[in-house]
């Protein structure tokens, strides 16, 4: 086995580090909490609204997988969940819950749904996510008691200093960690690099690598270089690797 010796360089930097409530998960710009009690589409509203957020509302394919997981990862007992869209104003036109406002714009709905109570004696004009056609939409009836999650803004953060430790050895620009990227991106340099990791729950250190021309990859890691097995660590003259 070869032995790597290796210098820290500490670079010190601002970075914000917003965070969610404990009990709340994050996912993109938005923090989310499961209430799991059971409430009709209107006292969930409510309940959302004490809270400063409001029902969930999915915009794409992705955030409505994290919902479901969320969902079904933390209630196991038979129930659907509540999002935040109903058509009671005009039907069809399906609006946000909130202050807010505004028109839902992304669907995923159960076979022959939505049916808008067609041919039943009340409207169905609230829309849940279907356990028994794993988390696809359905519109019902807003007063059968379901289970309700919350969305609200990550809160904004006052910046807080953070220091990076940058490894290289005596003859070379670094030694980068492969093998354990959670996800990768165009950044602009280290800071907003550093500032995605700190907003990743599961990131530990990132990897700053040359793209095409004037382009920088960033690469999240979801170990440090000491927990890494050392086939993992490689020299790579194009890459910077840092760790908080």
């Amino acid at each position: 086995m070869k032995l790597l010796w290796l210098n820290a360089a500490i670079m010190c930097a601002y970075f914000h580090a917003e965070a969610c409530q404990p009990g709340q998960q994050r996912f993109g710009g938005s923090c989310y909490q499961l209430l799991t009690e059971r409430m009709t589409w209107n006292q969930g509203d409510a309940a959302c609204s004490e809270m400063g957020a409001a029902l969930a509302v999915p915009d794409s394919l992705e955030e409505h997988q994290f919902i479901w997981e969320m969902f079904t990862g933390n209630v196991t007992t038979k129930g659907n969940l509540w999002i935040g869209c109903n058509d009671s104003a005009e039907e069809g036109k399906w609006m946000r819950s909130g202050d807010e406002g505004g028109e839902c714009n992304y669907f995923s709905w159960a076979p022959e749904q939505p049916s808008d109570g067609e041919g039943q004696p009340f409207a169905q004009d609230c829309i849940d996510l279907w356990r028994r056609l794993s988390g696809f939409m359905d519109d019902v009836k807003c007063g059968n008691s379901l289970f309700v999650i919350c969305e609200s803004p990550v809160p904004f953060a006052v910046p807080t200093m953070s220091c990076l430790q940058r490894y290289a050895d005596a003859r070379s620009s670094s030694h980068c960690l492969n093998g354990h990227v959670m996800e990768d991106f165009s950044a602009e340099g280290v800071i907003a690099c550093g500032s995605a990791c700190r907003d990743k729950p599961r990131c530990r250190s990132f990897n700053l690598r040359r793209g095409g021309p004037g382009e920088m990859i960033c690469q999240l890691n979801n170990i440090t270089r000491n927990e890494a097995d050392v086939k993992n660590i490689r020299l790579d003259s194009g890459c910077k690797y840092f760790e908080f």
